[in-house]
């Protein structure tokens, strides 16, 4: 889905919200992708562009409807390693409810989701520590209540700690919408939010957890914008 399909969603759809909210992540995490960690001084030079090339775009839609507007605020003030940061809290925060209410359908999906949750939760000292009593910008401000996505209560839920028994309830396999096919990371259809136990920026397996389907054109549109940027880096 791409932002002229979310122009022809109604204001009140939560679901086009959702997906609107996650797009500066995952533009600015294909950013990082794109820099060695050496260039990331880069990083917000690149962002601020992309940022007016989004401008640009909204500036064509339709306002009667829907409009995915670019980000503001920390996300476009964030250094590239504060940004990784807050992408990790990010991403946990949304997966939290997924992994909760969710049937696996094979023994494999519920395996690579407790690696996932074992690595969140060898970091989840430090979300902690440093977002508990902050208002940093690379803290998730709606990550308030860290007792409640302790992921300590998922691997438990799931039974990590014995994988023989991982997710040994009875499985149901969720009825998926056309729209939200659960697909790699690296699909150039949808981009869906990925749980990757080495990182979201390393090099990895990634195993969808929640089902967000990105405007893959929009990536298009910008990525001419960052190349040209990168050539200069590289």
């Amino acid at each position: 889905m791409n932002i002229k399909k979310l122009n022809d969603k109604d204001n009140n759809d939560p679901s086009v919200r959702d997906k609107c909210k996650f797009l500066p992540y995952w533009m600015n995490d294909s950013v990082i992708k794109e820099l060695n960690e050496a260039d990331y001084d880069q990083y917000i030079p690149i962002i601020t562009k992309l940022i007016v090339v989004w401008a640009n775009i909204k500036g064509t839609l339709n306002p009667s409807k829907y409009v995915c507007g670019h980000p503001t605020g920390p996300l476009i003030n964030l250094s590239a390693k504060e940004f990784k940061f807050r992408k990790e809290m990010y991403d946990y925060y949304y997966n939290y409810p997924k992994i909760n209410d969710w049937d696996f359908s094979n023994i494999s999906d519920c395996t690579e989701t407790c690696k996932y949750l074992n690595t969140i939760n060898e970091k989840y000292g430090t979300f902690r520590s440093t977002c508990s009593h902050s208002y940093d910008n690379k803290c998730v401000p709606e990550f308030d209540d860290f007792d409640k996505y302790d992921p300590i209560k998922l691997i438990h839920q799931l039974g990590c700690k014995n994988q023989s028994q991982c997710n040994r309830n009875e499985v149901i396999a969720l009825a998926q919408n056309s729209d939200e096919t659960q697909v790699n990371e690296v699909s150039a259809q949808h981009q869906t939010v990925d749980v990757n136990p080495k990182g979201s920026t390393e090099n990895g397996s990634s195993k969808t957890i929640l089902n967000v389907a990105l405007p893959a054109s929009v990536f298009f549109v910008l990525f001419p914008m960052l190349y040209k940027v990168n050539k200069f880096v590289i």
